[in-house]
């Protein structure tokens, strides 16, 4: 749970003395009156403010106190009907024991369904931490290999076309050593979020490590040249904190039959290296 301020626990610890005492001395007033007195046989309109408070505790307090706190509130009101037991008919005896069981599923209820959305919660948490990379909060490495085979499989079944965009930062060392490696971090950052932003829902980008990124694309090879020069205006043109202008070399590759993952690769990585040695800060591309 989210941490709160100490004068707002306090108000909820407050609200909850409150209600419970409320719920306590209704509960004991309608035994005491309308079963007693005017002998009715039910709980009336008092048997839908116990099921809202359970919610309530444990929205307020969480899965194990709120837990602990509706059974511990749920106990004070047996003690009640046992206290008037011997003093009631049949039919109001069934009434509160009614009341008891929904009280008591209420409480099974909202316990289980705060600890799978816990559970659920942990586990789209933990697999975010195996798929994104932390710093610049784009798909990893291990994420992009899986949707490259997916990639790769259409790819061969004909259904798509596929290109491969392999972007390298240029001088990235220098910058770290010039700059210190803060400085790359945010510069790192910066020209994932550039890239990202810059592309279509169809496309897809991922960090291959260091100052390596990916982009797949099911762009014709001539198509995804134009693209990656795009790309490679917008780094430029983009304002990088602190070392100001950033550039970027891009290798480019078309799936053609037969590839699979490690031959496109390979051949985009050949074409990055071209790149570099055009001069950087340029594309070039890979013919199949």
């Amino acid at each position: 749970m989210l941490k709160k301020a100490p004068f707002i626990r306090i108000h909820e610890y407050i609200n909850i003395l409150l209600i419970s005492v409320y719920l306590f001395w209704k509960f004991f007033t309608t035994i005491k009156v309308e079963f007693l007195v005017q002998l009715d046989d039910s709980l009336g309109d008092f048997i839908i403010w116990m099921p809202l408070f359970i919610i309530y505790l444990f929205l307020t307090l969480g899965k194990k106190a709120g837990l602990s706190t509706s059974l511990v509130v749920l106990s004070l009101h047996f003690l009640i009907g046992v206290y008037f037991y011997n003093d009631l008919t049949r039919m109001q005896v069934d009434s509160i024991i009614r009341y008891y069981i929904a009280c008591l599923i209420y409480i099974v209820v909202v316990y289980t369904f705060q600890y799978i959305t816990a559970v659920h919660t942990e586990y789209q948490t933990v697999r975010e931490m195996a798929y994104i990379d932390p710093l610049t909060n784009i798909a990893n490495r291990r994420k992009v290999s899986i949707v490259f085979d997916q990639y790769i499989n259409k790819a061969a079944n004909k259904e798509k076309a596929l290109s491969v965009l392999f972007f390298d930062i240029d001088y990235f060392k220098q910058i770290n050593d010039q700059y210190g490696h803060d400085c790359g971090d945010l510069v790192l950052k910066e020209f994932a979020f550039t890239l990202s932003s810059s592309l279509n829902k169809h496309e897809f980008i991922g960090r291959w490590g260091g100052e390596e990124f990916i982009v797949l694309t099911t762009r014709s090879l001539a198509e995804a040249v134009n693209l990656a020069d795009l790309l490679r205006e917008i780094i430029v043109k983009n304002d990088f904190p602190i070392v100001k202008q950033v550039t970027t070399s891009v290798g480019v590759a078309s799936y053609v039959a037969g590839d699979t993952k490690d031959t496109l690769l390979k051949r985009a990585d050949s074409a990055l290296y071209k790149a570099k040695d055009m001069g950087r800060n340029c594309v070039a591309k890979s013919l199949p």
